[in-house]
């Protein structure tokens, strides 16, 4: 008897273990547990994270239930972070690049299956990579910004930046594999310039800016007052030149200014439905990526989203989560290096969803 009930203690002993365990190397949580309306679940969440900074913007059904900032926008000038506050918000504007591509598709000025020898002949392996694989990543072509030539503070003419790349050999077939390249969307945005006669600045201001309503977006600020200074450790971010990034991440705005883009989106005001869902197909992958034209496609919780990240060096964070099928919208802006954005937007839609969120279902 006493061995039975010595095993039974140990066995429960174990098992207590086990679960504490299991709460500490995965995170799990019960959102659902929360009280009260979903407005104030997430204040109760972000009231947490003392050390974030930035903006967090979540719509659901056509109306904003959390927009709010957080931290300081620039700590030199006293300024704190507004909805209305402006970001550098990286390679989110991939998703604005994109667009632009399949608009000019749509108008029959080009096909995502032209060779970029079309447009670019004299540029290395051109003919066999195609305007799909600039879209999606897979043309194997290198990164410009992981090249030893690279330098964040050097300005540089848009052929001086493909030169830092396009003697490199590809690292795979075209169409192969997924290989993220800011290259791609930097030869991309030429493309744009070439097709529609316009500067790349021209084109996506007067075809998704302005028709989204999109008042505070633009490529220069000309009050820099009015923008979030970022931040590496606390410290001022490493001085970057505007020109590395042109059409991979060079568009400056708002949490107000990209709901209005995703519902320019939702409405089929930039782009039809049957294009949206082109570019909403998986063409390339790389566990646990898979990504479509300008956006990684994914299923967390078990609802469809396409979703996008944008870091820059010195000092952005940020993370845009469309679950289409559901209405939702998840934005988190951040102007410090050492926020995960992606995992932040990952427990507001566990919030949203009422759902547990285990470690790994923050990044995958």
């Amino acid at each position: 008897m006493k061995k039975i009930l010595k095993r039974t203690l140990y066995s429960l002993f174990i098992l207590l273990i086990v679960s504490i365990a299991a709460v500490l190397l995965f995170g799990y949580s019960n959102p659902s547990k929360l009280p009260g309306d979903l407005q104030k679940k997430l204040d109760t969440f972000m009231a947490k994270k003392e050390n974030f900074s930035g903006i967090v913007l979540v719509a659901k059904d056509g109306n904003i239930v959390m927009e709010k900032g957080y931290g300081m926008a620039n700590k030199g000038e006293g300024l704190a972070n507004q909805p209305n506050t402006k970001f550098r918000i990286a390679s989110i504007s991939k998703t604005f690049t994109a667009t632009a591509i399949m608009q000019l598709e749509e108008k029959g000025l080009l096909s995502v299956q032209d060779p970029l020898s079309k447009y670019y002949p004299d540029l290395p392996n051109s003919e066999s990579i195609t305007l799909h694989h600039l879209l999606s990543h897979s043309s194997g072509y290198v990164d410009y910004f992981q090249t030893k030539e690279f330098e964040l503070d050097h300005k540089y003419s848009k052929g001086e930046l493909v030169d830092l790349f396009k003697d490199k050999p590809i690292k795979f077939t075209p169409g192969k594999k997924f290989s993220y390249s800011n290259s791609g969307f930097f030869l991309l945005g030429m493309i744009v310039e070439k097709v529609s006669g316009q500067s790349y600045e021209d084109y996506i201001t007067e075809n998704i800016f302005k028709p989204a309503g999109m008042g505070d977006s633009s490529f220069t600020v000309e009050n820099p007052i009015e923008m979030a200074m970022g931040y590496v450790k606390g410290e001022p971010g490493p001085k970057t030149d505007p020109s590395i990034a042109f059409a991979a991440g060079d568009i400056t705005s708002t949490a107000q200014d990209i709901y209005l883009f995703d519902q320019a989106l939702k409405s089929n005001k930039l782009l039809q439905s049957q294009t949206q869902n082109k570019m909403y197909t998986v063409y390339s992958r790389s566990f646990p990526y898979k990504y479509g034209y300008g956006w990684y496609v994914l299923e967390t919780f078990g609802h469809r989203n396409v979703s996008h990240s944008g870091g820059y060096p010195n000092g952005f964070r940020n993370y845009l989560a469309r679950y289409i099928d559901d209405d939702l919208t998840i934005l988190v802006l951040s102007n410090q290096m050492e926020t995960n954005s992606k995992a932040l937007t990952r427990e507001l839609a566990s919030i949203v969803f009422g759902k547990g969120i285990w470690f790994w279902q923050k990044f995958i």
